[in-house]
């Protein structure tokens, strides 16, 4: 699957995560290392914004590996946004914020990621 991650502008203190329509945790964990190779080499916290906009697609285990995933998170990773999540998502994610409240203190949800990201 093609999916683009690419820094938001030259200041590269936000990272942007496209997320394609149909995936699985194979390729999740692909994009990951590459998240995380980009994040090693770099000096400053990065926000990272994850856009859901072209993807509707909900594997199976989504709880447990977004879990597993925030949970070892980057130590350069300041916040995520997360925007463009379907109704399916939004519950997933408010799911995970009941079951992980903590999470809400490094996740946000907007529609209108990039104002958030300066």
């Amino acid at each position: 699957m093609t999916t683009q991650i690419y820094w938001l502008d030259n200041t590269k203190s936000t990272l942007v995560f496209k997320v394609p329509h149909y995936w699985d945790w194979s390729e999740m964990a692909e994009w990951n290392t590459q998240i995380k190779h980009a994040l090693d080499n770099h000096t400053q916290d990065v926000t990272i914004i994850v856009d859901y906009q072209q993807s509707t697609y909900v594997p199976q285990n989504i709880v447990t590996n977004f879990h597993r995933m925030v949970t070892n998170k980057h130590p350069r990773t300041k916040s995520i946004i997360l925007t463009g999540l379907t109704g399916a998502h939004e519950s997933i994610w408010s799911t995970m914020f009941q079951l992980y409240p903590n999470m809400k203190k490094l996740i946000t949800i907007t529609e209108n990621p990039y104002k958030l990201a300066i």
